[in-house]
């Protein structure tokens, strides 16, 4: 994942910071934490699966932006757990 962050001077954007970020641990992380009942998943600012506790779910990127601990993280980004139903 690419991430980019202007950097700005008296609201001028003069420069950005880049990253290469490597998911791989995260992904790891997030297939172990989500075992049997359990969901775990990571969503981009729109809310489209990014990496998923199932695999199968990832290639659909699916959109939960409809799912309360979405729109709870949109408002106040925090780690959030939540009991879907």
């Amino acid at each position: 994942m690419v991430i980019a962050v202007p950097v700005t001077d008296e609201d001028q954007v003069i420069g950005t910071v880049e990253a290469l970020v490597s998911l791989r641990r995260i992904t790891e992380i997030i297939r172990e934490e989500g075992k049997g009942d359990v969901a775990a998943f990571m969503v981009d600012r729109n809310g489209k699966v990014l990496i998923h506790s199932e695999p199968s779910v990832d290639v659909q990127r699916p959109d939960f932006s409809n799912l309360k601990i979405v729109q709870e993280f949109s408002k106040a980004p925090a780690r959030l757990t939540d009991v879907l139903r």
